[in-house]
């Protein structure tokens, strides 16, 4: 009886003391939430100036934590540019980085699969931000937020094993405002240094050596090894890995796992984090578990820089370092003469200081007009040297092996000079100061828009009649058409350029595509041919209406540039019509629109079947139409409101038509005859496009499956 009541006792004991410390638990948990806000709110009382200089520091931690050493478990704020990406059921299914106060990056295949197995939209995605304890909803903080746009870069192949581009960027719907916990990390900077880093830091949620994910982000030291060296280590990288990649982890049960896809990977320099990598993909074992005895493929992000920059919209591998010097071995440091170099991290610049020409760190030759790049060597990864003016008139770029990567073939013409003129062009001059190789690249440092027009623009002033010219009349510089309606001009610019575009806006709706050529004129010729000829007397444009003679080009009132012949027939047209009196928003659809008139169903396409210039498909509960519009852009619309629900996004291009082909593959076409948007969805013959009573345009194979659609479902 005696023992039983001890037995009794100990266990009555040992309740109290579990229950004690789980209630220890939860009140550390929550003093150490009240402290952190704490400790903050007293951090920015003592220095707000300090704390505000910090915050706008990339790569930096705000949250001061001891050093951590062979430590696996990331501490609270130790990596605040870490994302977690949900999907709508809240499950993660990737991870990301912090790169601005709107974008994330994470791995494209990530929201685009490979073979097609996945593809998420943007309003299938948020992103979580401040996280530490993925099971902690409410921590100090954390920030979750949807996502306006999915941008994946245009050489991800999801048809092909290579995990070459492997790299999206998610643009957030609302800037984050940065805290102890959110933090962007630096994407350039010294990049040789990060280039050449041997190991860097990879931060997770992903599995753990149980096969659960983690609700604590890991982190692990990771050794890099470059794509040559890890191409040998086991036949199937070779499958993988691109120049654009490379490798690394220990390779002894640790490593890279599922659901750290998309993580980052992070090289610290000088007191700051730098992106280095995105966790791509790693080897399965035969249980087809990730197998972290062997080494995980990640994309190189130092090759996808400027890309991450502009938000995935413009393909620059290069990004601007702070870290430069202007050429100084000379007075003019727009030049270099015959036998002068930059080395890395020196620069040219226009004497107007609007353009630079530098020579990065990274091995990289770059051209920017004031802090925006505009032509590259791309000659990235190479172990920098110089890149010189050589006697011989060639301009080459070596790399440390003294091996020339670039050059620009204008050897035997001693005494050459490479100038970086006011006007943008990069030119080299021979000793008698003729150009023998340029970039052709020219801008005006004034220029707020695309179009440019100087004060000095003229109408023409060679006849009474501005929106029309004869046989052997011409533009000249800043000389423009003006519509009758004073609403749209068509100007030939100084930079060789000719433009069509609306007064209101100064936005340009159409190009001749010759920027950057010495101006002569611009003129309809007595034969009939419209023609741009340069300094030189070179036709650089021609609308190929020749054998026509008495012909005349008009800008009419209803947008379109036209040349008529001596019989008053269309010979040629840029086929753009403009209403000016529709806002900006709103959908232009002309009184001559029509309703394609070629079978009885107008809310299907089927093979061989097309759509001209503002026809449109019109679904059978008249709610929603697909209009090929005259500015080249397909527009799912939804008629009472006049609101775009989904576009092809090919505007500016002269139409011709859109068509669902006998292959399945749905193609709009220019007047050019070049393809400019497909579905992609060729290899499906038979299939036919229908615009649904929800508004979704699908196509629909002969099984009647969906292989497309552009998932634009509404009400009515």
């Amino acid at each position: 009886m005696m023992l039983s009541q001890f037995i009794l006792h100990i266990i009555l004991l040992l309740l109290t003391i579990s229950s004690y410390a789980e209630r220890t638990i939860d009140n550390l948990e929550n003093n150490f939430d009240r402290q952190e806000n704490v400790t903050r709110l007293n951090r920015n009382k003592r220095n707000d100036a300090l704390q505000k200089n910090e915050i706008d520091r990339c790569g930096t931690q705000q949250v001061f934590r001891p050093d951590i050493v062979g430590g696996n478990v990331s501490l609270r704020g130790e990596f605040p540019w870490k994302a977690v990406l949900l999907k709508k059921s809240g499950e993660m299914f990737c991870g990301g980085t912090l790169v601005s106060n709107n974008m994330v990056v994470t791995a494209a295949h990530c929201v685009k699969g490979k073979h097609h197995s996945h593809e998420f939209r943007p309003k299938d995605v948020s992103v979580l931000l401040g996280v530490f304890d993925l099971l902690r909803s409410n921590e100090v903080g954390r920030v979750s937020t949807n996502v306006k746009y999915i941008r994946i870069h245009p050489d991800w192949n999801v048809e092909v094993d290579l995990y070459d581009a492997d790299i999206a960027v998610l643009v957030l719907e609302k800037e984050i405002q940065f805290n102890s916990y959110i933090q962007p990390v630096c994407l350039d900077g010294p990049q040789s240094q990060i280039y050449k880093a041997v190991s860097a830091v990879a931060v997770g949620f992903g599995k753990t050596e149980t096969g659960k994910t983690s609700n604590i982000a890991k982190k692990l030291s990771v050794p890099i090894l470059d794509y040559h060296k890890c191409s040998t280590k086991k036949d199937i990288f070779q499958y993988l890995l691109s120049p654009r990649t490379f490798c690394g982890g220990p390779g002894d049960g640790r490593g890279i796992c599922q659901g750290d896809s998309g993580s980052g990977l992070f090289v610290f320099y000088n007191n700051q984090f730098y992106l280095r990598g995105i966790s791509s993909a790693s080897i399965a074992n035969e249980a087809n578990e990730c197998n972290v005895n062997t080494f995980a493929v990640f994309t190189d992000a130092t090759n996808f820089c400027g890309w991450i920059r502009s938000g995935g919209l413009v393909d620059f591998a290069i990004c601007i370092n702070s870290n430069l010097t202007p050429v100084s071995s000379k007075r003019d440091k727009s030049a270099l003469s015959a036998g002068e170099c930059l080395k890395p991290n020196e620069y040219i610049e226009s004497a107007n200081n609007c353009s630079k020409l530098i020579y990065q760190d990274n091995g990289e030759l770059v051209y920017y007009e004031k802090s925006k790049a505009k032509w590259s060597s791309r000659t990235p990864g190479s172990c920098t040297n110089r890149a010189c003016m050589e006697a011989d008139g060639n301009f080459v770029i070596y790399n440390c092996k003294n091996k020339p990567v670039f050059v620009t073939g204008t050897e035997g013409n001693p005494g050459s000079k490479i100038i970086l003129q006011n006007d943008g062009n990069l030119v080299v001059y021979d000793s008698y100061k003729a150009p023998i190789w340029s970039l052709d690249i020219f801008h005006n440092c004034d220029l707020q828009y695309v179009v440019d027009e100087p004060q000095a623009s003229t109408s023409i002033v060679t006849k009474p009649v501005k929106n029309t010219l004869y046989g052997n009349e011409c533009l000249e510089a800043n000389e423009y058409l003006e519509s009758p309606n004073k609403c749209i001009r068509v100007l030939y610019q100084s930079n060789g350029d000719l433009v069509y575009y609306r007064k209101s806006s100064m936005e340009p709706f159409w190009k001749s595509n010759t920027l950057g050529h010495c101006t002569n004129k611009a003129c309809m010729q007595e034969d009939g041919n419209f023609v741009i000829y340069d300094c030189y007397g070179k036709q650089i444009f021609a609308t190929n209406t020749a054998n026509h003679p008495g012909s005349r080009i008009i800008l009419q009132n209803d947008g379109n540039l036209v040349i008529y012949n001596l019989h008053k027939a269309v010979l040629w047209a840029l086929n753009i019509f403009y209403n000016c009196d529709v806002k900006n928003n709103e959908i232009h659809e002309p009184q001559d629109s029509t309703s394609i008139a070629i079978k009885p169903v107008k809310n299907i396409l089927y093979g061989d079947e097309c759509l001209e210039a503002n026809e449109y498909l019109e679904s059978s509960n008249k709610c929603f139409r697909t209009r090929y519009q005259s500015n080249g852009d397909l527009v799912n619309y939804k008629i009472s409101s006049m609101q775009p629900l989904w576009k092809s996004d090919s505007p500016g291009h002269c139409p011709n038509i859109a068509c669902m082909q006998n292959d399945g593959n749905f193609v709009i076409y220019d007047c050019n005859g070049k393809q400019i948007f497909a579905s992609n969805t060729a290899n499906h013959p038979g299939s036919r496009i229908y615009l649904q009573d929800d508004g979704n345009l699908v196509i629909y194979n002969l099984r009647n499956n969906p292989v497309w659609q552009t998932r634009s479902v509404t009400k009515c």
